[in-house]
């Protein structure tokens, strides 16, 4: 798993694998995107429900 460190010595870690982004971005926002979203943002793929649980939260 990827590392970066900030000039204040902030170590954070990044996922790299696609079911490990998704379940990063499902807890921080909490829901999936909207059909409106989705055609925003990933216009090349069809949509589809990526968050299975609106109530996951990153602590």
């Amino acid at each position: 798993m990827p590392l970066t460190v900030d000039r204040d010595a902030t170590v954070r870690r990044f996922p790299v694998a696609a079911s490990a982004v998704a379940a990063a971005v499902c807890a921080r926002a909490g829901r999936s995107l909207t059909a409106q979203e989705w055609a925003g943002f990933v216009p090349a793929l069809p949509y589809r429900e990526v968050c299975p649980s609106a109530t996951a939260r990153v602590p």
